[in-house]
């Protein structure tokens, strides 16, 4: 698949994402609309990292995949296992757990429970950190023997749509998850959104070694 072509699935994506969504009532508490808030910032990135994508803003483009990612772990985090202290403490303080505790609290969840964010994170968060702190990983991507500007393969470039369309679907599972509704229309929703994401899962890497 070429590049281009993926990048139009990926607007695709975003078109029925923002869809999906836009009758979605989410209850008026704070623990409720903070972890939306987190999820739909996770959309926000997704939509970001294909658009810069497509104008061949590579580096950016790859710098927003953590931010992205970390926007999910928090609103998931959030909705599924923090209490009432938690969210008075992170209103009051800004702080929460750093990611790899969020993601260990999240696998304690019967939702989360086979392992999947372990699974994502062992293959693409040390690379997600590299681009998205000015590392090594993006450092050798950006030069040549003549030049100082963006040099990912085409491989590398749909591996990032992958993970980025990965976690946005992730991230609309936790906002019907926490939506009002009817139970069973929830359950319809959620399973359109596992279906998917079942197109997606195994090829959504980042991890590769640097020269």
């Amino acid at each position: 698949m070429t590049v281009e072509k993926r990048i139009k699935e990926s607007e695709r994506l975003i078109d029925w994402l923002v869809r999906f969504v836009d009758d979605l009532e989410i209850p008026a508490t704070d623990q409720a609309r903070i972890a939306a808030t987190c999820l739909i910032l996770a959309h926000q990135h997704h939509r970001a990292i294909v658009l810069t994508t497509g104008a061949s803003y590579l580096g950016s483009a790859f710098a927003l995949a953590r931010i992205e990612f970390e926007a999910y772990i928090r609103g998931a985090w959030l909705h599924y296992c923090a209490s009432h202290e938690d969210i008075e403490e992170f209103k009051r303080t800004d702080w929460l757990k750093k990611v790899e505790r969020l993601k260990a609290d999240l696998e304690t969840h019967e939702a989360f429970s086979e392992g999947g964010l372990s699974d994502i994170m062992r293959h693409n968060w040390k690379a997600m950190n590299s681009f998205t702190h000015t590392g090594i990983q993006q450092l050798v991507r950006h030069s040549t023997e003549t030049h100082i500007e963006p040099d990912f393969s085409d491989e590398e470039i749909v591996g990032l749509l992958n993970l980025a369309d990965s976690t946005a679907l992730l991230a609309m599972m936790g906002v019907v998850d926490l939506s009002l509704g009817e139970p069973a229309d929830r359950e319809a929703r959620a399973l359109r959104v596992l279906a998917g994401m079942r197109g997606f899962a195994e090829a959504a890497s980042l991890d590769s070694d640097a020269p």
